[in-house]
């Protein structure tokens, strides 16, 4: 006598922070003598673009001219700096060609070592930045010789287990939960007030548990 395809079965969660921007349960055994299932959320690294970074050239031009070839997930394509080409002009041309290398530019100038950050637009281990000079100078040197850097997947606890990390996504399956969510790239920045690495939720009710023989056992 129960509908199955009309969504009264779907779980019903209560306060899962707005960092967290997608959340898919697959399944929850909410124990008989509880009104809720509670879902605790550790993030013990956060994911990560890939990052090369050239320090000590703000304000002042790359030096002689410079093929530049810059290479992401997406493609590759190649930036030709001037040898009279400043640091914020370095930083449009790489972000011109963003869309066909997935591989922006930010200039760093707050600080010492300023200069220019090549990062990938996502995050993730399967996020790759590579940046390489064509030309060799005088000196017989590269402005940039390949240098290459990959990124890495947020790494997360569900109620004190490990969760599988891929970028910002976290998928977790055991015998009493099921999930996957996908986190805003800001849950570092404030999950709690108290806590910013940690977000806890409850599972209130959903699901349906079906008894498939008297004798039946999980094995």
């Amino acid at each position: 006598g129960k509908h199955l395809l009309n969504g009264v079965t779907d779980y019903y969660v209560s306060g899962a922070a707005a960092s967290i921007d997608d959340l898919t349960i697959f399944g929850a055994d909410i124990p008989k003598d509880q009104s809720s299932l509670v879902v605790n959320l550790s993030v013990t690294a956060p994911a990560s673009n890939a990052i090369v970074q050239k320090d000590d050239i703000a304000g002042r031009s790359a030096g002689s001219s410079v093929h530049l070839q810059v290479t992401g997930n997406k493609g590759t394509s190649v930036v030709i700096l001037a040898a009279s080409t400043t640091l914020s002009a370095i930083v449009a041309a790489v972000n011109n060609a963003t869309d066909s290398t997935g591989v922006s530019a930010v200039a760093s100038t707050d600080n010492a070592n300023s200069g220019i950050s090549f990062l990938s637009t996502e995050v993730g281990r399967m996020q790759f930045v590579q940046i390489h000079d064509l030309d060799i100078d005088d000196n017989g040197t590269r402005w940039l010789d390949n240098q290459r850097d990959t990124g890495s997947d947020v790494t997360a606890l569900i109620n004190g287990a490990k969760a599988q990390g891929e970028g910002l996504n976290v998928k977790f399956n055991s015998q009493q939960l099921k999930l996957q969510m996908i986190l805003d790239d800001n849950f570092d920045d404030g999950a709690t007030t108290a806590a910013p690495n940690t977000d806890r939720f409850d599972i209130t009710s959903g699901g349906l548990r079906f008894q498939l023989g008297a004798t039946t056992v999980a094995n």
